[in-house]
């Protein structure tokens, strides 16, 4: 059985049992490499999570990987998207244009990609050297993990006003600030995925 991480040959640490045995070490590979496993390959056949292997009836696996770099790029592809999203749907509040549910349901979509984004900005931070690059990006960190937070509290209270005010005032600010750096984001993400690769 032949193994292809990235169309480079692996060796087997030992022999094993089971698919899910060599899966687990080649994980344990990959984590150590700042990769995580995109796609599997069973003798020209892209598995599934529902997919069995019996490993005595295969000849070739075929791995594939992204960097956690790589990852964090599509995500800012995502978040202009995202951003862009946000800012209707504060528009579509600022009318009253919506019954109580349907109301409810577009401040919740707003909380998940809140959420969402502050988890990036997190990410960024522990993927990459932006918050080296960047002077402040620690801070603007820090301002709208308290922004989320003083909305979820606003909104916990029922207090609606204040909430509008946050979004309106505080986040929608450090969004416009974001989606004016994203291009220099994955700029620099691509500077150092093509020195990481040159380096390995």
């Amino acid at each position: 059985m032949t193994i292809l991480i990235d169309n480079k040959e692996y060796i087997l640490e030992k022999q094993y049992n089971s698919f899910g045995e060599i899966i687990n070490e080649i994980t344990k590979k990959l984590k150590g490499e700042d990769k995580i496993l995109e796609k599997i390959v069973v003798d020209g056949v892209i598995l599934s999570n529902t997919s069995i292997v019996d490993i005595s009836k295969v000849s070739l696996i075929e791995i594939y990987t992204k960097s956690h770099r790589n990852i964090l790029f599509q995500s800012l592809y995502l978040l202009e998207e995202y951003i862009e999203e946000y800012f209707k749907s504060l528009k579509t509040l600022e009318e009253f244009d919506l019954e109580e549910i349907a109301y409810d349901m577009k401040i919740n979509e707003i909380l998940s990609f809140l959420n969402w984004t502050l988890n990036l900005l997190y990410s960024l931070k522990e993927n990459t050297y932006i918050d080296y690059l960047y002077f402040g990006y620690n801070e603007f960190l820090d301002d709208f993990k308290e922004s989320y937070n003083s909305l979820i509290k606003a909104l916990t209270q029922g207090d609606y006003e204040t909430s509008f005010d946050i979004l309106e005032f505080e986040i929608s600010d450090m969004l416009s600030l974001l989606s004016e750096n994203i291009e220099n984001y994955k700029s620099d993400i691509i500077l150092e995925e093509q020195s990481s690769n040159n380096s390995n």
